[in-house]
């Protein structure tokens, strides 16, 4: 239950930072390259807040033992890989 209510957070930070690059995009767009600071932070902050996703995590690690190992993975799980 912990972990749902973290991923929950987790995703609901990625699209809070979304917004907020969208509107700063909107910013530097309507007021000058003044604000382009804020659009440069908020990539980083968005590019780590993914990757530290644990979903997307843990499919990067399942595709990469499958291919390192010979092994079908979404036939052992029964899932798909994306």
């Amino acid at each position: 239950m912990e972990a749902m209510v973290k991923n929950q957070r987790q995703e609901t930070m990625i699209e809070r930072l979304e917004r907020a690059l969208v509107l700063s995009a909107y910013t530097v767009a309507r007021h000058g390259t003044t604000y382009a600071a804020y659009i440069d932070r908020l990539e980083r902050e968005l590019k780590i807040a993914r990757r530290d996703d644990a979903i997307e995590r843990s499919w990067r690690i399942l595709r990469t033992y499958s291919l390192k190992h010979y092994v079908n993975v979404r036939r052992i799980l029964g899932a798909q890989l994306r």
